[in-house]
Formats: structure tokens, C-alpha cells, sequence
């Protein structure tokens, strides 16, 4: 039978595994709980950290959402003013092409104006510019007369210095191809008479020398008119120089 003591000795040993156990017990149980709170502090760390970085991401995408948005507001806009100021250059373009047009219409009228004035004055001028024979002209008159039938023929001009002078002229060719040609007075015609006109008394009557006269006149370009006048004397030829014709 075991005595007292070995039965107190396993009693105390009994007792320390019981405080051991009981210390141990409290050990893990300290431990299971501190591990415990300190993984849902890092749970709940973790948490904030997400939860901070997902409203940072929030917050940076709206503001990139309201920077697109913005610019897209801008490029509409700046489409918006393009497209108007486009058309306000199409409409300027537009203007511009009508003015031009309208003034290069003025122009050409106004070329056309000055082009009539030209003319009508140099028309004008021309009328009243006095005749002259041309070299050309004193040099084929004198042809044509220098070779018979030659004879007498009375130069009159009416009232006016030109035609006295363009008679002198024509005289003055007759006469160097040795024509009795003389310069008689001023006659007074009933219409006013304009060119130059060859009198005789009659075509049967005239003489050879008055269709040499009135054909070599013709050739250099007066064209004289032919009158038969019976108060003229048979065998007279008279050479009429009237105003400049009008043209």
C-alpha cells in the first residue's frame, strides 16, 4: 500500500500539471486572442488602405471624367466657331466674287464707254481736220493727168478757208502736169455742197479732158460728182470744192 507521502507526491505533482496546464491554457488563450485582434486590425488596416485607394481612384477618374468632359465641351466649341467662322468666309468669299464680278462688268463697260468715246472722237477729229492730198496721192494725181488730153479747167470752193486751200492743192497737182488749171473765186451752192464736184455743159459736149479729170479724182479716192449744167459754156470745165464730206 503506498504511504502517505507517495500519495502527497503525486498530489503536488497532480497540482503543477494542473497550474501548468491552467498557465499554458492561459498562454494560448492570450495568444489565440492577440493574434486574433491584431489579424482584424490588419484586416480593418487593410480595408482603410482599399478603401483610401478606391476613393483616390474615384476621385482621380471622375476629375479625368470631368477633364474629358470639359474638353469635349471645348472641341464641340471650337467645332462650333470653326464651323461658323467657315461659313462666315464662305459668305465673305461669296461677297467678294460678286463684287469682283460686278466691278470686272463695270470695267468692261467702262472699256467699252471709253472705246466708243475714242472713236466718236477720233471720228470728230477726223472731220474736223482740213484735207490734204496725201504724197501718195499728189504722186499718182500727177500721174494719171500727165498724159494727154489735157485743157483748161476753173477751180471754185466755197465759202470756207479749208476748201480754198485743198483747191490750191488740186490746182497746184494740175498744174505741174502743165493743165491750165486756175483758181477762180468763192461760189455760194444751194444745198451746201460737200466733196467735190466736176461741171460741164453736157456729156455730148464735154471735153476729153473733163472724164480724165473726173476719173483720175476718182482714183485717188475723191470721188467727185458729175453735173451737167447748160448755163456752163460748151468746152468749160469747172472744179468745185465744197465742205469736208461727213462721214
Amino acid at each position: 500500500m503506498p504511504s502517505i507521502q507517495h500519495l502527497q507526491w503525486w498530489l503536488n505533482l497532480v497540482n503543477v500539471g494542473a497550474g501548468i496546464a491552467l498557465a499554458l491554457s492561459l498562454v494560448f488563450g492570450g495568444t489565440s486572442l492577440f493574434l486574433h485582434w491584431k489579424l482584424h486590425k490588419e484586416k480593418d488596416e487593410q480595408y482603410t488602405r482599399e478603401q483610401q485607394a478606391s476613393d483616390e481612384t474615384r476621385a482621380r477618374l471622375t476629375a479625368e471624367a470631368d477633364t474629358a468632359r470639359a474638353d469635349n465641351a471645348r472641341a464641340q466649341a471650337d467645332a462650333a466657331n470653326a464651323h461658323q467662322r467657315t461659313q462666315e468666309q464662305e459668305q465673305h468669299n461669296l461677297t467678294l466674287s460678286q463684287a469682283v464680278a460686278t466691278l470686272q462688268k463695270e470695267a468692261a463697260e467702262a472699256q467699252r464707254r471709253q472705246a466708243e468715246a475714242e472713236r466718236a472722237l477720233g471720228e470728230l477729229q477726223e472731220r474736223l481736220k482740213d484735207r490734204h492730198l496725201t504724197v501718195e496721192q499728189q504722186n499718182r494725181l500727177r500721174t494719171l493727168v500727165q498724159s494727154p488730153p489735157k485743157g483748161a479747167v476753173i477751180l471754185n470752193w466755197t465759202d470756207d478757208p479749208e476748201p480754198y486751200h485743198f483747191a490750191g492743192e488740186i490746182a497746184a497737182v494740175l498744174q505741174a502736169a502743165h493743165w491750165q488749171a486756175s483758181l477762180e473765186g468763192v461760189v455760194h451752192e444751194t444745198p451746201p455742197l460737200h466733196g467735190i464736184k466736176v461741171s460741164m455743159h453736157a456729156a455730148h459736149t464735154a471735153p476729153p479732158h473733163a472724164a480724165a479729170l473726173v476719173q483720175a479724182l476718182t482714183v485717188i479716192g475723191l470721188s467727185p460728182v458729175v453735173e451737167h449744167d447748160p448755163t456752163i459754156p460748151e468746152g468749160q470745165v469747172i472744179l468745185t470744192v465744197g465742205k469736208k464730206p461727213e462721214r
